[in-house]
């Protein structure tokens, strides 16, 4: 789901999240709203006031563990810096937040207005909410399952294979160095060897020389 960005304003709480509680918050954050949209087409049947209190206790608590999963979910997002998925991910967590924060307002809008309107747009919300969380449900299995995000053996093997990259580039350079090294100790044997054919012509030559002489006498 390619959503245009959401940047919401950070939020300072009384509490810091500890590492890796998102998946366990997460799992209330998706069944919840679920709940309450069941409520709610129930109510629609039904009508009983018991419902409606009921579908907006749960709204909270769908809207607090949404909000709690957003904000674990920023915690444990920090190791994994830009990652592209990690932050399409917490995009539509974003949109989400945004979603159920309207959905709050507008049940309340519609326990004290009784509006048909009011009352369409409200489990509109609700199920497009729901179709938001059943996209980011894939998206973190994914995560999960196929990018190994926070597994430990799998961040153990990446952080194996880090160091080895690292070896590996520090014996390329040495290889490099050693590979110049080597050129140059060869270009000097080779002018070496230029400079002795060089001198035993000369000798022969002299020694050519010396014997015409010899042959003039």
């Amino acid at each position: 789901m390619n959503l245009p960005p959401l940047d919401l304003p950070q939020v300072h709480i009384p509490y810091t999240f500890p590492d890796l509680i998102h998946p366990m918050v997460v799992h209330l954050a998706v069944a919840l709203p679920v709940v309450v949209f069941l409520l709610e087409i129930i109510n629609l049947l039904i009508r009983k006031r018991t419902i409606g209190v009921l579908s907006f206790v749960f709204s909270l608590l769908a809207f607090l563990m949404i909000f709690a999963a957003y904000m674990s979910g920023n915690v444990d997002m920090v190791s994994y810096g830009s990652d592209e998925m990690i932050l399409s991910h917490k995009n539509i967590a974003s949109y989400i937040l945004v979603i159920y924060a309207v959905v709050i307002l507008l049940k309340l809008i519609s326990s004290i207005v009784s509006s048909g309107i009011v009352k369409f747009v409200y489990i509109s919300l609700l199920a497009l909410g729901i179709s938001f969380i059943y996209n980011e449900t894939v998206n973190g299995m994914d995560l999960v399952y196929k990018q190994g995000v926070h597994v430990q053996r799998v961040v153990k093997l990446q952080d194996e294979l880090k160091n080895c990259n690292q070896s590996l580039n520090d014996k390329q350079i040495q290889i490099d160095r050693l590979t110049e090294e080597n050129n140059k100790l060869k270009e000097s044997n080779s002018m070496q060897d230029i400079n002795k054919t060089v001198q035993e012509v000369n000798e022969t030559v002299q020694e050519f020389n010396n014997t015409s002489v010899s042959l003039t006498k």
